[in-house]
């Protein structure tokens, strides 16, 4: 990362003051994705491998997670955010690091909606808390499996 890389403590702070913007941009038509969209612009790029899909002729071969990751060094923790855009299926995958090893478990908050096509609103707010769920980690790698239109931050330490 360059020298004008965020740190991760500012990475969760700064999107807070964007977030209204880039709500009303997209009238939050796509209210899961729009949580990535926020983060997006502050992580790091991640090799994905996995299976894609067309969406016109000039939309073509894109993968269905959309991934973003960033790591403090101070902290020696890494965040990876994983949006699974298949509208039906859950998508399993493993996670490798290649730059170390993972330490202890890793912690992953997921939020999904069963209509993807339903309006969020203030009185179902209940309905969206993520769910938090404890995933096993072995060396530099983690087995998840993802859920169909789904965000998932996942959160973990490493041993370097």
């Amino acid at each position: 990362m360059g020298q004008r890389a965020l740190e991760v403590e500012q990475k969760i702070t700064i999107p807070a003051a964007m977030i209204k913007e880039v709500r009303t941009r997209y009238e939050m038509a796509k209210p899961i994705y729009v949580v990535m969209d926020e983060w997006a612009p502050y992580g790091r790029d991640v090799f994905v491998d996995c299976e894609k899909f067309k969406a016109t002729d000039f939309y073509k071969d894109i993968p269905y997670l959309d991934v973003t990751s960033s790591y403090s060094k101070d902290t020696k923790t890494m965040v990876i955010n994983v949006v699974n855009r298949h509208k039906d299926n859950a998508i399993s995958t493993e996670i490798i690091s290649s730059s170390g090893d993972f330490a202890g478990k890793a912690s992953a908050s997921e939020l999904s909606i069963a209509d993807y096509k339903a309006p969020l609103t203030y009185d179902k707010k209940d309905q969206y808390v993520p769910v938090v769920k404890e995933v096993a980690v072995k060396g530099n790698s983690m087995t998840y499996s993802f859920p169909a239109h789904s965000f998932t931050q996942i959160i973990v330490k490493t041993v370097n």
